[in-house]
């Protein structure tokens, strides 16, 4: 025989509390493009060092694509600070 499964009374809700974000009294009462998205406001990690550690434990199987990112980010970094720089320099020697 099973036991019946406990249900929140209807006053209750099913889900915890969240405390109001920065847009909390309506879709327009925010700044910036989340005051236009009705009101969707990024909460803070309560936790922030083991808010990363969780990340970086799911990004794990990952961590190749994760480094080889990160080295291609770096590497574009540095052609757009000396792509300019060199084109100067080529068109200085041109005329």
């Amino acid at each position: 025989m099973s036991t019946p499964t406990q249900r929140p009374a209807p006053d209750e809700p099913a889900v915890a509390k969240r405390l109001p974000g920065p847009s909390a009294g309506g879709p327009m009462m925010g700044r910036g493009p989340a005051a236009m998205m009705g009101g969707i406001s990024a909460e803070k990690p309560l936790d922030f060092k083991r808010s990363s550690r969780r990340v970086l434990e799911l990004l794990h199987p990952q961590r190749a694509t994760v480094v080889l990112v990160f080295l291609l980010g770096i590497t574009q970094v540095t052609f757009a600070v000396l792509g300019p720089r060199l084109l100067g320099r080529a068109t200085d020697l041109i005329f």
